[in-house]
C-alpha cells in the first residue's frame, strides 16, 4: 500500500499546473521528468512504471521505464496493463464524485440510467450504493 502512495505522489507531482498550462512541450522538461521517474523507480525497487499527464482531454506527457516482465526482459510501454487492485476503487470514487459535483450523475438514480448494460436486478442499484459497496454486486 505504501508503494501505491508513492506512485500517486509521483503522478501528482508530475501533473503540476505549470506543465499542464504550457501550450508547448519542452524536450528538456520531458527529459528531466523521465530521469526523475527512473530515479524514483530504482529507489523504490519498482520493476516498471508508466505515467501519463493530461488536461482538458489532451495528453501532455507520457513516460515509461523499467520492465513489464523482468524474467523475459520485456520493457514497459504506454500499452502495458497494470493490475491496479483496490487502488481503482479510490480512483473511481473520485471520478464519480467529480461527475456528481458537475451535475452529470445523480447519486440516487439507477446505475442503468448511465450504464444500460448493467445487469437488471429485482431492486434499483444506485451510484451511492455501488460506492458504498451496498449494491449487492458480487466481485
Amino acid at each position: 500500500m505504501k508503494r501505491c502512495y508513492y506512485i500517486l505522489l509521483v503522478l501528482l507531482s508530475l501533473s503540476n499546473q505549470n506543465l499542464a498550462q504550457s501550450p508547448f512541450r519542452s524536450t528538456l522538461t520531458e527529459y528531466s521528468l523521465q530521469e526523475q521517474l527512473e530515479s524514483f523507480r530504482q529507489a523504490q525497487g519498482i520493476p516498471g512504471i508508466t505515467v501519463a499527464v493530461g488536461r482538458n482531454n489532451q495528453l501532455l506527457f507520457t513516460a515509461s521505464c523499467g520492465q513489464a516482465d523482468a524474467e523475459n526482459q520485456v520493457p514497459v510501454s504506454a500499452d502495458t496493463k497494470y493490475r491496479t487492485a483496490s487502488v481503482a476503487k479510490t480512483m473511481t470514487a473520485v471520478v464519480i464524485m467529480s461527475l456528481v459535483e458537475e451535475g452529470k450523475v445523480d447519486f440516487d438514480h439507477s446505475v442503468r440510467n448511465y450504464c444500460p448494460d448493467f445487469p437488471d436486478k429485482e431492486w434499483t442499484v444506485s451510484a451511492r450504493q455501488l460506492l458504498g459497496h451496498l449494491g449487492g454486486v458480487r466481485h
